[in-house]
């Protein structure tokens, strides 16, 4: 048998051993950390007392998602980074702006090619300025096309599980929210009850 310690890679190197006949198990990666740092001074001895903390029950083992379950969380980590990018891009362009004094007129979007050229009428840029604007939404412009890309890799996926694509007909659930929950809850019917899966998603708050 072989533990490991969540982390970037644990669940692929689980799902390998796993396809060779053997067994792998995968630890909590707080307590299980915080146990091992506290005693464990070499990567000898750290995976001694990582066995140690399994056979303890100290820290808990966690559920090694599927295959596909896998490949959602990706697109979906990979499509809030394509996010974060296009915010820092805009971001990036507004503060340029604000350097040189320039505020655009609430609606105008940067994201558009009515924006890019709001902004370069904004005032008389040098060429090297206008280099620079170039530049900036040309990045913009690259970060969209791929939040873009993956949103419609979101909604592909979503079709190809109706049960998860009927979540759309909920009130204020959108397909980002439902593509989400699919790549983090994965196999639903892993939870015995509805109690603990809404408790997993922390939807049931204990009361003291």
């Amino acid at each position: 048998m072989a533990v490991l310690e969540a982390s970037g890679n644990s669940f692929e190197v689980a799902a390998r051993l796993h396809a060779i006949g053997h067994t792998a198990v995968v630890l909590e990666s707080a307590q299980a950390g915080k146990l091992r740092d506290n005693f464990c001074n070499d990567d000898r001895h750290s995976a001694v007392k990582l066995a140690r903390i399994y056979r303890s029950g100290l820290a808990k083992e966690v559920w090694q998602p599927d295959a596909r379950t896998r490949a959602h969380r990706e697109v979906f980590f990979a499509h809030r980074n394509a996010v974060k990018d296009a915010t820092r891009a805009r971001n990036r362009i507004r503060s340029f702006l604000n350097e040189h004094c320039v505020r655009l007129a609430v609606g105008v979007r940067l994201n558009q090619p009515s924006g890019e050229a709001v902004a370069r009428a904004a005032k008389a840029w040098t060429p090297l300025q206008l280099e620079l604007l170039a530049d900036a939404f040309a990045q913009l412009r690259q970060v969209e096309t791929r939040r873009r890309k993956l949103e419609r890799v979101i909604v592909q996926a979503l079709i190809a599980e109706p049960r998860w694509a009927s979540l759309w007909r909920m009130m204020g659930i959108r397909h980002r929210v439902a593509f989400a929950l699919m790549a983090m809850l994965g196999d639903v019917h892993r939870f015995p009850t509805a109690k603990q899966l809404v408790g997993y998603l922390g939807l049931a708050p204990r009361k003291t």
